[in-house]
């Protein structure tokens, strides 16, 4: 449509509501009563008034509008959840969109932005040794993706689980080796591809300068991509789980209990939770696996090489969260 034929409607859609002459505010909302409404604040032409250009000068008889307040207490209201891979976040996903009205909830391989901090955040946490035997499992099944291809498929026939699956991954010695070799391949004692997947989540859109990988989801910290060295120093830059910008965390070894302090806490901060609804989702998902991972216990999974590689490339979560340095179990 050209600049001509947007004067047009825009002149004859204000003479309709009665407003000829006057600019309409950026932000509206329809009354009870009206048909639909007429502005779409996603759409703005130039500088002038926000304008729905697919509704026909029908919609505009007989509509109301009234102003929108323009703080930030709508975003506030928000909750925004997070998920990084392997901390149970399948789970969460599925029970905050059960008990919260239109939650935004980001996927493994997206990065919260600047914007989400007006929201209420949430994010996902879990101790690295326990994180890494289940990444190690759950890519090890058949018909899983997409870590898969972080390696190449002969490193895949060497280190991922070759047992059958009537026994759970790493029963045997032979499974034990592999999981330590595998480790060695996506890990480095400078950062750990844990960390590299918690920083791209949670923390660089505070460094947009760094050079990083858009799928840092599917990459190792080997990947040409990873700046180790940077992503270390700059996870040094923050000394609290506060400083994090994340208004709650969600441990998986305490799962329930953290999900449901967290919407306590949205709630204080003026967001809407269904607990009737949350109890039952809660109540049905506490008897199933959550997309868990079979495998031994994480305890027998390690030896002192590997504990170290992970006590090293994983160091800043183990400060900031405080984790012992050892499996959960």
């Amino acid at each position: 449509m050209d600049q001509m034929a947007r004067m047009v409607v825009i002149t004859c859609s204000c003479i309709m509501l009665g407003i000829h002459g006057l600019r309409m505010p950026q932000k509206y909302t329809q009354l009870p009563g009206a048909e639909r409404p007429l502005l779409n604040p996603r759409t703005q032409l130039h500088d002038g008034p926000l304008i729905d250009m697919q509704l026909g000068f029908h919609d505009a008889i007989g509509a109301q509008f009234v102003e929108e307040s323009t703080d930030d207490s709508e975003e506030q209201n928000q909750i925004y959840f997070n998920h990084l891979a392997k901390c149970g976040g399948s789970f969460v996903k599925r029970v905050i969109r059960e008990a919260v009205h239109h939650p935004e909830i980001g996927n493994e391989q997206d990065k919260m932005k600047a914007a989400d901090k007006l929201k209420f955040t949430v994010g996902l946490i879990r101790n690295p040794f326990d994180y890494y035997v289940s990444l190690w499992a759950y890519t090890s099944a058949p018909g899983t993706c997409c870590f898969k291809h972080a390696l190449t498929e002969q490193q895949d026939r060497k280190t991922l689980s070759n047992e059958d699956n009537t026994i759970s991954e790493g029963s045997t010695a032979e499974g034990r080796k592999r999981f330590r070799e595998w480790l060695k391949l996506v890990n480095h004692p400078k950062l750990g591809t844990m960390s590299l997947r918690f920083f791209g989540s949670y923390l660089q859109y505070n460094f947009t300068d760094m050079k990083f990988p858009e799928k840092f989801n599917v990459v190792t910290t080997h990947d040409k991509e990873v700046n180790m060295v940077g992503i270390g120093k700059s996870l040094m830059k923050f000394d609290t789980i506060k400083s994090l910008g994340v208004n709650c965390w969600i441990h998986t070894e305490s799962i329930i209990d953290d999900t449901k302090t967290c919407l306590h806490e949205f709630e204080k901060s003026g967001g809407v939770v269904n607990w009737e609804q949350l109890d039952e989702s809660l109540s049905e998902r506490e008897k199933k696996k959550h997309n868990a991972a079979d495998h031994a216990k994480c305890s027998d999974m390690y030896d002192a090489e590997a504990t170290k590689l992970v006590e090293q490339g994983d160091q800043h979560l183990f400060r900031l969260f405080d984790y012992p340095k050892h499996c959960h179990d």
